[in-house]
């Protein structure tokens, strides 16, 4: 069982570091991140299987995890600084969405001029 949990724990450090390197570009694609994430996610769950089996980790495994955790603490602020990027986005295209529809329900616009109502 243990060669198994090795193979698990090596297939999630690559991902890991897979993960890791994609992150620190610049311009790099939120789709990939979300299929590494998905990749190490079905194999922390098989990991977690081996050890609610009563499967431990070796002073190696222990070592190996201890360098995927230092890897995770090092692009989560990155990966944070991203995620509020987007959502700062998303906010001002809702802001500009419901200026849009308030001037387009406000009255009659012609030839891009707008037209007050207000006397």
């Amino acid at each position: 069982m243990e060669v198994n949990m090795d193979i698990l724990l090596a297939n999630l450090y690559e991902k890991t570091q897979s993960l890791g390197l994609l992150v620190e570009q610049e311009d790099s694609d939120l789709d990939e991140w979300m299929k590494f994430l998905d990749e190490r996610e079905q194999i922390m769950k098989d990991v977690q299987t081996y050890v609610q089996n009563g499967v431990g980790f070796t002073e190696s495994q222990k070592q190996l995890l201890a360098q995927m955790n230092e890897i995770n603490l090092r692009i989560l602020p990155q990966m944070d600084i991203r995620k509020q990027d987007l959502q700062q986005k998303i906010g001002n295209i809702q802001q500009n969405k419901a200026v849009r529809q308030f001037y387009n329900s406000e009255g009659l616009t012609g030839y891009g001029a707008f037209f007050d109502q207000k006397k």
